[in-house]
């Protein structure tokens, strides 16, 4: 199969959209993916099904994750490397009245990509993983 790829019919803004897009499919998935497992690992009746469910769970959400943040690693790198350099940009535009709120005083409370690719996946599968944990040292009883 030969693809003939013509640079002028795709621009760095279409990939950011369609970075951003991938980035909060996989996101959404990887939530779904999260509560199934803290789901079933609540209703078990079993310290080691429920240990085994959530060692599982960690496992795949790690796997999720690194999907997850490789498509922020390149969302980020448009971001930064693209939009915010490129003069007249709308993203630049944006980019240049947040900076200058915040050296008035202002603040941005957090980068929502970073959340999205790191803390919050990151967070989640230590969750499921200090669960299982908690459940072997016998702190946590399911049954």
């Amino acid at each position: 199969m030969s693809v003939n790829f013509n640079p002028e019919e795709w621009s760095m803004s279409q990939e950011r959209e369609f970075m951003e897009n991938l980035l909060c499919q996989r996101f959404n998935f990887f939530l779904v993916l999260f509560s199934l497992f803290v789901a079933a690992a609540a209703a078990c009746k079993n310290d080691n099904t429920a240990c085994l469910i959530l060692i599982v769970g960690s496992v795949m959400c790690l796997m999720v994750w690194l999907t997850i943040y490789r498509a922020h690693v390149k969302h980020h790198w448009i971001m930064q490397e693209k939009m915010y350099k490129t003069e007249g940009h709308p993203a630049q535009i944006v980019n240049d009245a947040m900076d200058k709120i915040k050296k008035r005083g202002g603040s941005s409370l957090f980068s929502v990509s970073r959340w999205i690719g790191i803390v919050i996946p990151a967070f989640c599968c230590c969750t499921l993983f200090a669960g299982a944990l908690l459940i072997l040292m016998g702190v946590i009883k399911v049954s």
